[in-house]
């Protein structure tokens, strides 16, 4: 079984979509690392991808 993690930087995406912060902007301007996607994983066995929604955190 092949497992590859997506996203283990942060509980949410970064740059967040419409957030104008200093974090995000920078994020959008440098790229990779500073840009990360959420907590993720692909199973590509199976094809499965298992991502965390925003909204399990509240």
């Amino acid at each position: 079984m092949n497992v590859i993690i997506l996203g283990s930087g942060g509980c949410v995406s970064t740059p967040r979509a419409c957030c104008n912060c200093r974090v995000c902007t920078e994020a959008r301007q440098k790229g990779f690392p500073y840009a990360r996607t959420g907590c993720s994983l692909f199973i590509e066995d199976v094809n499965l991808l298992i991502r965390q929604k925003i909204s399990m955190l509240h």
